[in-house]
């Protein structure tokens, strides 16, 4: 594209900073992936106004922006750090296109390419950082790029785009993004990772179930209880507990005590008495002659060690009581070990798809995991 003038606009929360450039001859705006630097060099420009002026956006963050680029003239609007836009423009037909910049900013480019000198822009300045953030990965992806602009600026006419997007009034092509596939159909797992087939060996493996649930909620956090259900025989190998116990204490959230106050009450005064009669025993002196005594003793005794033993086992050092693991623990616990041995089994076959799954899938705090990958992966999961 040849630009007849180029209008930088940067955004700040006070105001914001207009400059004007012409091009120093005939320059050709050659289209660059991603990155701001590719696109737009100031030396083959001229400067003509620098202005300082009022803000873009009002303290709601909506803003009408009303620039005369002349035709084939280009408008580039740079945001603040972790902020992008959404809204309308007038004329429809208007190319738009975005980029990032090396301080964490994204910026927006209008081209346009109609008869009308004047382009309008209707404008919300949105502070979401989960969407800056998938801008700003999706940078370099022509094809998430032209989806995302899509419902930012209610592009009706790109919304079935699938191998070719014109952009500048240059035809892109599209690269064919490989399929991700990791779903139970037909009584076995089918899984294809970046168009490659990955054969599972077993497929009885529970931590596929459950990396499967995640992979459906790929960036939000899901509990490891609610990806076991209730009844069922994994519940019950799951938690290594009966199906009573886990019914009753699903629902917890405090750690389960082993014993209660009252209990150890009445054993210590147990193991009084136990002591008490024992020596009363020994200090009886026919106590080597009675064997019925020596009986009495001997059972007195493997009494008292089972109370001790109960006690040290419920109690710490400082004599408080132990607690056990609630059901939300042991379900974090079960699935994360269930998933450790289904990527073990994945690496069999593919290396690559167990260390992406090794990297992408985290804690997220409490017993949640989370699937979030470093660059975005859509999957066919059901």
């Amino acid at each position: 594209m040849k630009p007849s003038k180029i209008i930088v606009d940067q955004d700040y929360p006070g105001g914001s900073n207009e400059m004007t450039f012409l091009p120093i001859g005939e320059v050709e705006l050659e289209y660059r992936v991603g990155h701001f630097g590719q696109l737009f060099h100031p030396d083959k420009f001229k400067l003509i106004s620098d202005n300082d002026n009022l803000p873009l956006f009002n303290p709601a963050g909506f803003g009408r922006i009303v620039k005369d680029v002349g035709s084939n003239g280009i408008y580039f609007l740079r945001l603040r750090k972790f902020y992008t836009i959404k809204g309308f423009i007038q004329p429809d037909n208007i190319n738009i296109e975005f980029y990032y910049s090396g301080d964490d900013s994204l910026i927006f480019e209008f081209d346009n390419t109609t008869d009308s000198d004047i382009i309008t822009l209707k404008l919300e300045l949105i502070n979401d950082t989960k969407l800056f953030n998938k801008m700003y990965e999706q940078c370099n992806n022509i094809k998430s790029r032209v989806f995302m602009l899509n419902e930012l600026f209610n592009r009706q006419e790109l919304k079935n785009v699938e191998t070719k997007y014109k952009i500048n009034n240059r035809e892109q092509i599209l690269p064919e993004e490989p399929k991700n596939i990791f779903r139970f159909i037909k009584e076995k797992w089918e899984i294809v990772f970046e168009g490659e087939k990955v054969r599972i060996h077993n497929n009885n493996l529970k931590g596929l179930l459950y990396i499967n649930a995640l992979l459906e909620n790929v960036g939000s956090s899901v509990s490891t209880i609610k990806m076991i259900p209730k009844k069922s025989d994994a519940c019950k190998d799951d938690y290594e507990h009966d199906d009573d116990h886990v019914e009753i204490t699903r629902t917890l959230n405090a750690p389960i005590k082993l014993s209660d106050k009252k209990t150890l009450k009445d054993i210590d005064k147990e193991i009084a008495d136990l002591r008490d009669r024992l020596e009363e025993i020994k200090l009886d002196d026919s106590y080597f002659l009675n064997d019925g005594l020596q009986s009495e003793a001997e059972t007195l005794k493997k009494t008292l060690k089972a109370l001790e033993d109960y006690r040290r086992s419920v109690t710490g050092k400082s004599g408080k009581l132990r607690t056990t693991k609630t059901d939300d623990d042991l379900a974090y616990d079960a699935v994360t070990k269930a998933i450790k041995t289904a990527i073990k089994n994945i690496k069999i076959e593919s290396e690559t798809l167990a260390i992406h799954l090794q990297n992408s899938i985290k804690p997220s705090g409490g017993t949640s995991l989370i699937y979030k990958p470093e660059k975005e992966k859509n999957w066919i999961s059901k």
